[in-house]
């Protein structure tokens, strides 16, 4: 029950590159981490379609981390390219300011994942199975393509062998319909949909999405980890202080 890992400052460039994607017809949003129920920092993220048909994602996230002796802040960014209605990328990159980064991309049909870290590179090779997907237990968004993959007419759990990342691993990842209902903001307009996700026998995350597969709210009890759009962020805790007055 482990590596969930998770921006102060956040150059302009990439902010630019991040909000531009509304100019342009793309999506941007934001997103607030919870660890133990306290927030510990921010996801910024963007997608959009370039000119050759392939899906786009950035990511920024910070977060606080706590060491032996004091708090920290980490900063993590991500490029994600998927190839035309693909839900498997055909090159991925994220960097840490802890110093760890890696590299995936696709090859005559095999995984290739360089991993950096103390100044040394290490190379690990993956067969690429029919629809498998990929997840990065480090960035929170790219389980929104977890759910892509999900086919609503069949319904019922459908299981999917998926690419793990960081450790390069493959293990089955179950995508479940669930009817968690989010009783602080039950709307129509964004026709909310709930699953839950179950990661071999490890971990358990469950996930709301909008009618646009973009990751809503999503929980995960052990570790405590809750990840909120920033809008319902906010409209909680105005609630949460009202009542406080109370």
């Amino acid at each position: 029950m482990k590596k969930i890992l998770l921006l102060s400052f956040i150059p302009v460039p990439f902010l630019l590159s991040i909000y531009a994607c509304n100019f342009f017809g793309g999506y941007s949003q934001s997103y607030v981490i919870l660890i133990n129920r306290v927030k510990v920092g921010k996801e910024v993220i963007s997608e959009k379609t370039n000119f050759k048909g392939d899906l786009v994602c950035l990511s920024e996230q910070e977060r606080d981390t706590y060491g032996s002796k004091k708090k920290e802040r980490r900063i993590i960014r991500t490029k994600i390219v998927f190839p035309e209605a693909k839900l498997f990328p055909v090159s991925y990159s994220y960097e840490s300011s802890a110093g760890t980064s890696y590299d995936v991309k696709v090859e005559d049909g095999t995984i290739i994942r360089t991993l950096k870290e103390d100044g040394n590179s290490r190379e690990s090779i993956t067969p690429l199975e029919p629809d498998m997907l990929m997840l990065d237990l480090n960035a929170f968004h790219t389980i929104d393509y977890c759910i892509r993959k999900y086919d609503i007419k069949k319904g019922r759990p459908q299981v999917f062998q998926t690419y793990l990342l960081p450790a390069g691993s493959v293990a089955e990842l179950s995508v479940i319909p669930d009817q968690i209902v989010i009783p602080e903001h039950e709307t129509k307009a964004l026709q909310l949909r709930n699953y839950e996700i179950r990661i071999g026998n490890e971990m358990t995350i469950f996930v709301w999405v909008d009618k646009d597969n973009h990751l809503y709210r999503m929980f995960s009890p052990s570790p405590n980890i809750e990840v909120i759009r920033s809008d319902l962020f906010e409209r909680l805790e105005s609630k949460q202080k009202e009542s406080e007055k109370k």
